[in-house]
């Protein structure tokens, strides 16, 4: 019987499963890193929403103030 072949074949799958591992932690790295992407792009988009709220709060504040007539004075009624 040959020896070097179970030799050769247990050195192909040592050699096939240490490129699986360090394939794995490459690809677990990646996904880390894209994780973390994903993470920032959302947190700004999360600020440049909550900007825009805050503008249109205070656009519709502004007509609110503008639209009711101050304490005091008396509505105008128009024809009733």
């Amino acid at each position: 019987m040959d020896t070097s072949k179970p030799n050769s074949y247990s050195q192909k799958l040592l050699k096939s499963s240490s490129v699986l591992s360090v394939l794995a932690i490459l690809l677990t790295f990646a996904l880390f890193a894209r994780i973390e992407i994903v993470a920032r792009n959302t947190e700004t988009m999360d600020s440049k929403f909550t900007q825009r709220i805050q503008q249109m709060q205070e656009a519709l504040d502004k007509a609110a103030i503008l639209l009711d007539p101050p304490k005091g004075e008396t509505e105008i009624s128009f024809g009733r």
